[in-house]
């Protein structure tokens, strides 16, 4: 789950190495314990009065130019470490109450480098005073932004709570931003965080399971896919997957694991995860494409002709198509709501119309009442009557094609509708009415067996323009 931050030109190289896995800055050998309470005492009063004008001086622009008064001072004193130390400290402390969360980490940075001091927790406590310090909207950015690498960093290690703990820190922070990229990717990782607890808080018996019977193919399957599909660890995913139960996702893996170092085999890898993705719900959709993007990514300099064209418009996200003078574009548009879609959290293009929220609730619409309103058109071959089933927990949806009612009503509804051949029209809703939340179309041929198959994410579009914009971001 490791972020990529949408302003990674901001961000200063010290404090992308401090927020590296906890054992990089574990391992330095320069390291020195935390020096004793009588020592920092004493020192803070010499720093005092050592540098009482320069500091009078700095305080009249601003805690941040203080902060970094304070830092070149420490950079100054590396022979001194009880000095050094206060003088982080001091840095870190004033910058965080001046809203400036990387300056802050720029301090914490240094001061983790040379004391042996618990990064993590000391994060947290910097984001706290910061957040509710930022008044400014470029703060509440670094705050959001910090807010993201930590939460990442809890994930990492299962801590769940602590990592939904340092999301909620910043909401009154997200809530300000007019940058939409980064808003939108907090309230992602909020949706992402929720799903990612629930699942593993399932999967809890199973694991035990696993650890007493390793050979397990259920388990395998289960915690694979876990780990692959919900946290990103494909590492640790793809040998458990191998072993699994089910055969298209144990081939995929075994492919993916195959020893093959060459265009073709980055090439055939990306297509098992490509062919795979398709009528699955999320996040097993959405992980399996970012997989197939990362062998396609890998190979594609090496490629050329119709292989390396197939490959690019894979990466585009899939081929437009034109219908006259107008345009489509591939995927649906979702649009998530609280209580009316007149005041939208979000909205965002999706593959399919299947999804999973567990407990947590969809983009900026987190609790136990949502509602989700897809829209765009279906793609048919050939025309005919379908039968659609909603198959859905805890909750009711509604279906129209065109101007018509096709279907309303809860789990196991069906309704049926002609479609002709080309881009069909519709709108898809579904409310929530609490518990888990968990939605998906089907749809069959009339007489067909069974209850049908998700509908394919190459057979939705949707009109460029119609991706709407966040309004507002929950409240």
């Amino acid at each position: 789950m490791a972020f990529r931050g949408p302003f990674p030109r901001f961000v200063p190289l010290i404090a992308t190495l401090a927020l590296a896995a906890p054992g990089a800055v574990a391992g330095s050998k320069d390291r020195r314990p935390v020096p004793p309470e009588e020592e920092r005492a004493e020192r803070r009063e010499q720093i005092g009065e050592m540098y009482r004008k320069e500091l009078r001086a700095s305080a009249k622009a601003g805690r941040q130019a203080l902060a970094h008064l304070l830092m070149e001072r420490a950079r100054e004193s590396k022979d001194d470490p009880p000095a050094r130390y206060v003088l982080l400290e001091q840095a870190r402390r004033m910058a965080a109450r001046g809203g400036h969360a990387w300056t802050a980490r720029h301090a914490l940075a240094a001061m983790a480098e040379a004391f042996d001091v618990d990064l993590l927790a000391r994060s947290v406590e910097t984001l706290r005073v910061a957040a509710d310090r930022a008044g400014s909207e470029r703060a509440s950015a670094q705050c959001v932004d910090l807010a993201l690498r930590l939460a990442d960093r809890y994930a990492d290690r299962n801590a769940y709570r602590d990592a939904k703990r340092c999301l909620s820190l910043v909401s009154d922070a997200a809530r300000r931003l007019d940058r939409r990229g980064l808003r939108a990717a907090y309230h992602e990782r909020r949706q992402r965080l929720n799903r990612t607890m629930a699942r593993y808080r399932e999967l809890e018996p199973v694991r035990a399971e696993l650890e007493k019977r390793p050979g397990d193919p259920r388990a395998n399957r289960l915690v694979g896919a876990f780990h692959a599909f919900y946290k990103g660890d494909w590492e640790k995913g793809l040998p458990l997957l191998a072993r699994g139960d089910e055969k298209p996702l144990r081939e995929a893996a075994e492919t993916d694991l195959a020893d093959r170092d060459d265009r073709s085999g980055w090439v055939n890898k990306g297509d098992a995860w490509y062919a795979l993705a398709e009528g699955r719900s999320e996040p097993q959709a959405s992980a399996m494409i970012a997989r197939a993007r990362y062998w396609y990514t890998r190979a594609l300099p090496r490629l050329s002709g119709f292989t390396r064209k197939r490959v690019l418009e894979r990466l585009k996200g899939g081929e437009d198509r034109r219908v006259g003078d107008l345009l489509f574009r591939p995927g649906a548009v979702a649009a998530y709501a609280r209580r009316s879609f007149r005041d939208l959290a979000h909205a965002e293009t999706v593959r399919s119309l299947a999804d999973d929220w567990g407990g947590g609730g969809p983009p900026g619409a987190p609790g136990r009442h949502f509602r989700v309103r897809y829209r765009g058109w279906i793609q048919v071959d050939r025309p005919g009557r379908r039968v659609f089933r909603f198959d859905l927990q805890n909750g009711r949806a509604r279906l129209s094609m065109g101007k018509g009612l096709v279907l309303e009503g809860r789990r196991g509804a069906e309704g049926a509708a002609h479609l002709h051949t080309g881009l069909n029209p519709f709108e898809l809703v579904y409310w929530h009415h609490g518990g888990r939340a968990r939605f998906r179309l089907l749809w069959r041929r009339p007489g067909a067996g069974g209850n049908g198959q998700p509908i394919r994410g190459r057979r939705l579009f949707h009109r460029p323009g119609e991706e709407k914009p966040i309004r507002r971001a929950g409240r």
